[in-house]
């Protein structure tokens, strides 16, 4: 079987300008989760909560090769793993397949998110932005929220 082809195309902008948009969006749903009523919905959370994810994903990808993924969010985690090669935590990019597979559901989907499942959603998008800070050689940074990834 043919693997499926990875939509990308060469970076526009350097790494560190993704890894500045993941940053902005983790924090963004962090202020959201804080000001966040208990029987509110928690929606606009899962949306920033992903998109970090997907930036910090392509910060990676496109330090190490110059490419980032340009249409199909599913195909992120096959681009993360050719870039990072032997060197792929598959527990991460798993992790990062499950945060892509509730974009939709997060973004624009009729279910009602809870306080308590943004929690654990964003709790996982953590772990995934620590992780790839540490990918990204920068340890320390923006992982001030995270006590332990492990």
């Amino acid at each position: 079987m043919t693997p499926k082809k990875t939509p990308t195309t060469r970076a526009k902008h350097p790494w560190t300008s993704f890894r500045d948009n993941g940053r902005g969006h983790l924090a963004d749903a962090e202020a959201k989760l804080a000001l966040l009523s208990q029987n509110s919905n928690a929606k606009g959370i899962a949306a920033d909560a992903v998109l970090a994810a997907i930036a910090y994903a392509d910060a990676i990808t496109v330090q190490r090769t110059g490419l980032h993924n340009t249409s199909d969010h599913s195909a992120l985690a096959d681009l993360l793993v050719q870039a990072l090669g032997a060197a792929a935590d598959s527990g991460q990019v798993t992790r990062l397949r499950r945060i892509i597979e509730r974009k939709n559901e997060g973004q624009y989907g009729g279910t009602f998110w809870s306080r308590q499942t943004a929690e654990t959603y964003l709790e996982q998008v953590r772990r995934f932005t620590a992780w790839a800070i540490r990918v990204l050689g920068e340890r320390g940074y923006g992982t001030e929220h995270v006590a332990d990834i492990e």
